[in-house]
């Protein structure tokens, strides 16, 4: 339940009504619930790609809590979460000028600002509130046994295909279907592999991360990281890891830990760039994009193209000029149009908003860093502390996802910040850990 963030003085004029909170809890838990299977259902029962916009719905109605609280009962925004409101709403800032300046398409500006940042938003809106304990371990076990049913059904799958039955029928998206080292890559009912990994490396992270041992659910959700094939989920499960043994090790050690780190992390980079024979289509689009960005921002260094301007989640079926002026060929126009994304998030920023739009995200990314750590440090609760440390570490995940993709994993991207809000606007209570 969402309780108010500031002492209540008169009761009556000051909380919010109870049948109104509980409402607007529950909606959220279902919403957050029902986010994994948005994919599997659209399609299932053939309803229109409006159905897709739940996540915007989700984060409007999270702007109305906000907004009820601080203009009808006072509720002060705290000072970590107003500093990253003031980044998304400079990103914004950014953005506008940079549609102004070059311009831009409203519309397709508007759009993809709103993109840019509506993942985001949801943390500064949740850290706002002083949510139960109760409320947010409840949330956790509810998403987290949606978890472990995910990975149970991508099992199956990947039982199916070696026994040559139609994947199908057990959920599996045909769309993206191809195989990963022998092996089936899995989506289960999120869609998209990528999605499905990035989902169990979360949960994943959170259970180890409250239990500090192997047991035989964050081993099944081990197995779903796996059965994904995702490089993204598993590239971030190798340098989590070695993240939770680098603060935990002395600091006479942590200077070698870091070198080991980069020399395993160049050799795999500099084996994957010299395979050119096994060079796919694929890798050739990243390639070429990262080189079409880099020439564009060359262009347009502090302010970049404009938002939208090259491509991306909200621009589809329109045809930029961008790819007209910087001599895009025709069969990678037509893979960003099918596909919606240009398969690297921090380049096509660069490109898009210039080094003041990129230097932004960077600098949310490190103050939710710096945020958590500290929460986490001085915290003497048993659960919030483990879940901050969770959190806290999968910011590596969401670095390393945003070389690879765009910000369009709705289901893990909504799931992983409303909880890094939750946690971090959680009330302490006695908690003993089961």
């Amino acid at each position: 339940m969402i309780v108010l963030s500031e002492p209540v003085h008169n009761k009556n004029a000051l909380v919010i009504p109870y049948i109104l909170r509980k409402l607007a809890w529950w909606s959220i838990v279902f919403l957050l619930g029902f986010l994994p299977f948005q994919l599997v259902i659209q399609k299932a029962f053939d309803l229109p790609r409006h159905f897709l916009w739940i996540d915007e719905l989700l984060i409007l109605f999270s702007f109305i809590i906000i907004f009820f609280g601080l203009f009808c009962y006072k509720i002060k925004m705290k000072k970590r979460a107003a500093l990253l409101f003031v980044l998304l709403i400079f990103i914004v800032f950014v953005g506008v000028i940079s549609a102004l300046y070059n311009e831009s398409p409203f519309v397709i500006s508007c759009g993809a600002i709103f993109n840019y940042i509506k993942y985001f938003l949801v943390i500064p809106i949740f850290w706002s509130f002083l949510i139960p304990k109760n409320g947010v371990k409840g949330l956790y076990d509810i998403l987290n046994k949606l978890a472990l049913i995910l990975c149970i059904i991508a099992l199956f799958q990947e039982l199916f295909y070696f026994l040559q039955l139609p994947v199908e029928k057990v959920g599996a998206s045909t769309e993206y279907q191809y195989l990963r080292f022998g092996f089936m890559r899995t989506p289960s009912l999120m869609g998209h592999p990528n999605v499905f990994g990035l989902y169990s490396l979360l949960f994943f992270v959170l259970d180890f991360s409250l239990y500090r041992r192997l047991r035989w659910q964050n081993v099944l959700l081990l197995s779903g990281i796996f059965l994904s094939g995702s490089r993204i989920a598993c590239g971030a499960l190798f340098l989590i890891f070695f993240y939770f043994l680098y603060r935990k090790t002395s600091k006479m050690i942590r200077p070698a830990l870091v070198l080991i780190i980069i020399s395993l992390a160049t050799t795999f980079l500099f084996l994957y760039l010299t395979k050119t024979k096994e060079f796919t289509s694929e890798r050739y689009f990243r390639r070429d994009i990262i080189i079409k960005s880099i020439e564009i921002w060359k262009n347009h260094p502090l302010m970049g193209v404009g938002p939208g301007m090259y491509g991306g989640w909200i621009t589809e079926g329109y045809n930029s000029p961008v790819f007209e002026k910087y001599n895009f060929e025709p069969r990678w126009i037509k893979n960003i149009n099918r596909h919606r994304t240009l398969d690297n998030f921090w380049f096509q920023n660069l490109a898009e908003t210039g080094l003041l739009g990129t230097a932004c995200f960077i600098a949310i990314l490190l103050s939710l860093w710096k945020f958590s750590l500290r929460e986490m440090l001085l915290e003497h609760d048993p659960f919030r502390k483990a879940m901050l440390s969770g959190l806290n570490a999968m910011l590596i995940a969401m670095v390393v996802h945003l070389f690879t993709t765009s910000l369009n994993a709705t289901a893990f991207l909504i799931t992983y910040f409303m909880l890094f809000g939750m946690v971090l606007g959680m009330k302490s209570e006695n908690f003993a850990r089961q």
